[in-house]
């Protein structure tokens, strides 16, 4: 159900329910450690436990309609939490206290991060973009590259100058003036991402429609976008998806290297090889039909190259 909280011990292979403690949807979970957590959903519910969600309490529920979408923490005791109608929250005692902050804006708010205890940003409705650098006191508003007609629904930065902001447009954008201009990374677009996240050594995942997952192997990627710079997340876009009789598989390879591409059904079972040779950096086109081999279904289309494998769901009708 909507209110439940799910945990696993096991680097995801196994899941089981925790008990969240109230009845509303949860949108957002955050934790600082092993044991400190924080939820967060519809009616600004926010609840947290202190033993690795062993017994959840609610900490802040004023009800109504409004949810709180994202809530991200920076430590044990300093937490940000943002939602519908510009809603942002603040607690620096661990959440025994949520203040109201003014966020300059009344737009959806659908993402929040801090990279310290003063500087941090929030994505929203209207493609906006909220900087602060006074821990949420004030806000600077501005939008991204797509306009003002999408909503922006992640953000994550990496330092004070270098971060990624992804929309319903669909598109990722990124800076490396902290946020004074952006640059939409058409590589990415068609997969719509949905959320962004780094570790610290410059890995980072994109999430995104159909499915989609995509590798970032160093921030440093996109520190360059051009028409000449393709993707070290290889797999482009597929389009159409879901495949009616044909779609087109467009990815790119940045430095010469061996490129495979397969289709899987389900099973883990090859059906096809698409692609299966040695490509210099550029921007290819594979086409797929549906066949003998491709009936209607779900099925993966699995990019391998020298050290990076990429996953996309297909859907045929």
């Amino acid at each position: 159900t909507g209110n439940a909280v799910f945990y696993s011990n096991n680097g995801g292979h196994n899941w089981t329910v925790q008990n969240s403690g109230t009845p509303n949807t949860l949108n957002s979970v955050f934790f600082t450690d092993s044991l400190n957590g924080w939820a967060a959903g519809f009616g600004q519910t926010i609840v947290h436990t202190a033993n690795g969600g062993d017994n959840w309490t609610v900490q802040y529920s004023p009800g109504g309609f409004n949810s709180i979408r994202s809530i991200f923490c920076i430590n044990s005791l300093n937490c940000w939490a943002v939602g519908d109608s510009g809603v942002i929250l603040k607690t620096i005692n661990g959440g025994s206290s949520w203040d109201a902050l003014s966020s300059e804006t009344t737009n959806n708010l659908y993402d929040v991060q801090f990279i310290s205890l003063s500087e941090g940003w929030a994505v929203g409705d209207g493609q906006s973009i909220l900087h602060t650098t006074n821990g949420g006191e004030s806000w600077v508003y501005s939008t991204g590259a797509g306009g003002e007609l999408f909503a922006n629904n992640a953000v994550f930065f990496t330092s004070p100058q270098n971060g990624w902001i992804s929309s319903f447009y669909p598109s990722l954008s990124y800076t490396a003036d902290g946020g004074q201009s952006w640059t939409i990374d058409e590589c990415v677009t068609e997969i719509g991402p949905n959320a962004i996240q780094f570790l610290p050594n410059g890995e980072g995942w994109l999430a995104g429609s159909n499915g989609a997952i995509l590798k970032i192997n160093d921030n440093s990627y996109y520190n360059g976008l051009s028409e000449q710079a393709p993707t070290t997340n290889p797999i482009a876009s597929i389009y159409p998806n879901p495949m009616m009789g044909k779609s087109v598989i467009n990815y790119g390879v940045d430095h010469k290297t061996g490129v495979k591409i397969e289709l899987l059904d389900l099973s883990g079972k090859v059906l096809l090889t698409l692609v299966n040779e040695v490509k210099p950096p550029g921007k290819y086109t594979v086409f797929l039909e549906k066949g003998k081999a491709l009936s209607a279904g779900f099925y993966v289309c699995r990019l391998q190259l020298e050290h990076t494998l990429e996953i996309l769901k297909i859907v045929v009708e």
